[in-house]
């Protein structure tokens, strides 16, 4: 009889053990195939999520497989619907004064870049040494307040770079800049977007104005600035969705801040490359998520998905440096 039990006990053992060990074996076969990281990574592919006026929809962090870019060397190759833009390095050799005249030729001509090169640098010239004397008086007291060796060699470049150029030349930087902008340069769109309204107040001389006139230009001012923010990011401006995220999330910026912020920064999550900005912003998003209503969500969504759709549509993207 004891014999019995033993064999009894003894088959339950070998049965369960092999039952484990199928299980595993088909675990590992679902869990390690492609089709179930495919479906399940937060990166794979786009995925929508339906709105509810009772629950929120869960946060969506997928990237358009369109932007999936191969990369060669330093450039990134136009996959998909999507031309991937790199951004012109502005910083040009020899000093600014002996090319202005060039440049204002070839934006006049119709070269948006020219003009984009132009303002970039007269904005690097701005508030720069006149003449020697004002370089050694700036140069003498970065020394007796113990700049850094960096410091003082931009100041020795800046001097270099900017001399001849004269103070109503260095505030045309705006002019060149809001130009190149209106014409649709969206680099230009998206610098003019980081000029903070006191500076633009102070370098083009309205500072004195009635407090009535000042106010309502500086207005103007920014209004314009999340105007050329929001045409730049509907042709996929990374940097653009970035600034626009940030601003709507201070809720300075009209009503639906937190709403329209959360709307950005899904499209950002759509469309970078960016692991560290990828990151941060999913932080923002799940940040976001706990602080907005099932409704606010699903107005958030439909922003994203009508912001993404212009992007495609452009087809262009962006990417911050």
């Amino acid at each position: 009889m004891a014999s019995s039990r033993t064999y009894k006990t003894l088959f339950k053992l070998v049965l369960i053990a092999a039952i484990l060990a199928y299980a595993g074996y088909y675990a590992n076969i679902l869990f390690d195939s492609p089709a179930f990281f495919a479906g399940s990574s937060k990166k794979a592919g786009a995925t929508s999520y339906q709105s509810s006026q009772t629950s929120a929809p869960p946060m969506v962090a997928e990237r358009l497989n369109t932007i999936d870019a191969a990369k060669i060397g330093n450039e990134i190759a136009p996959l998909g619907k999507l031309r991937v833009i790199t951004q012109p390095n502005w910083h040009i050799s020899g000093r600014l004064s002996e090319q202005i005249s060039a440049l204002q030729s070839q934006f006049e001509a119709g070269d948006l870049t020219a003009g984009y090169l132009l303002a970039m640098n007269l904005r690097y010239c701005w508030n720069s040494p006149f003449n020697q004397h004002e370089f050694d008086t700036r140069k003498q007291t970065q020394q007796e307040t113990h700049a850094s060796d960096a410091m003082l060699q931009h100041l020795e470049d800046k001097y270099e770079k900017c001399q001849g150029v004269e103070l109503k030349q260095q505030k045309q930087f705006y002019h060149y800049m809001r130009l190149a902008a209106e014409q649709g340069f969206i680099p230009a769109k998206e610098s003019f977007a980081q000029l903070y309204a006191e500076f633009y107040m102070t370098s083009q001389g309205h500072v004195s104005l009635p407090r009535a006139e000042y106010i309502a230009m500086r207005e103007q001012f920014i209004n314009t600035k999340i105007n050329f923010l929001t045409q730049a990011a509907e042709h996929g401006s990374i940097k653009a969705m970035t600034t626009l995220a940030s601003l709507y999330y201070s809720q300075n910026y009209g009503p639906q801040g937190w709403v329209k912020a959360f709307a950005y920064n899904q499209a950002i999550l759509a469309f970078t490359e960016d692991n560290a900005l990828y990151q941060r912003n999913q932080w923002y998003t799940e940040k976001l998520i706990k602080s907005l209503s099932a409704q606010e969500l699903a107005d958030a969504q439909a922003i994203s998905e009508n912001i993404i759709q212009a992007i495609k549509q452009n087809g262009t993207l962006y990417l911050a440096n």
